[in-house]
């Protein structure tokens, strides 16, 4: 719990946040810069009157926190290794299942495809029949016929039961091979830009080293200007 000087001190903090909540600069004179930056030291001393209030007991909350985070990953990580282990073996299996299966598939697709043609090369030889003999009432039957043949092929089995409450999904990925490559397409507009990501930590770190005097097609370097406060 919180002491008396505790909850003073807090106190006398919070009066000192609400006189800046709200605050506006205005800087149009020398005295009102110098007046600005009277106020940005004071914020700075009590920035640092709030770490001092609560920056120790963060501080432990993360050492326990740290902790328990750190008990929690040794006892998880055998499981998450076994669990690795095992939804890898059963990912090959299941996937080489699905070949297994796909192969089954193509035959019957092909039979059925076959038995297709067959039928209808049959058809065929009967209109031949039919026309040589000018039977156009037969040609015509047969060609009707021809028409709604249609051969299904029957779909192969799985070849693996899912376990109840394990369910797998398949998500497609793409992967970088050539990256030169990729930026003449976005370039030639035959891949949407979007697939190129700037790189600005890269770019800034360009900026510092040059000063602004590299040149680079598409960037244009600038120096921006900040205040650091110190303290009075």
């Amino acid at each position: 719990m919180e002491t008396i000087a505790e909850n003073k001190s807090i106190s006398l903090i919070e009066v000192a946040v609400r006189k800046f909540q709200g605050f506006k600069a205005i800087v149009k004179t020398a005295v009102d810069y110098t007046e600005a930056g009277t106020a940005l030291q004071r914020i700075k001393e009590v920035e640092d009157q709030i770490g001092e209030f609560f920056d120790g007991d963060i501080a432990k909350a993360n050492e326990l926190h740290k902790s328990l985070t750190g008990k929690k990953k040794a006892m998880l990580d055998p499981l998450t290794r076994a669990k690795g282990e095992i939804k890898n073996a059963r990912i090959a299996f299941s996937t080489e299942q699905d070949r297994l299966r796909q192969v089954e598939q193509d035959k019957l697709d092909k039979a059925a495809r076959d038995e297709e043609a067959k039928k209808k090369a049959a058809l065929d030889k009967k209109i031949e029949k039919a026309e040589a003999k000018g039977d156009t009432a037969s040609v015509d039957a047969f060609q009707q016929q021809k028409e709604q043949v249609v051969v299904l092929a029957p779909r192969a089995a799985p070849r693996v039961e899912q376990v109840a409450g394990i369910a797998q999904s398949r998500t497609w990925k793409a992967t970088v091979i050539d990256i030169k490559a990729l930026v003449v397409a976005v370039a030639q507009g035959k891949a949407p830009l979007g697939l190129i990501e700037v790189n600005q930590a890269a770019l800034n770190s360009l900026a510092r080293a040059t000063k602004g005097t590299e040149t680079t097609p598409g960037v244009r370097y600038f120096e921006e200007v900040s205040e650091r406060v110190s303290g009075r």
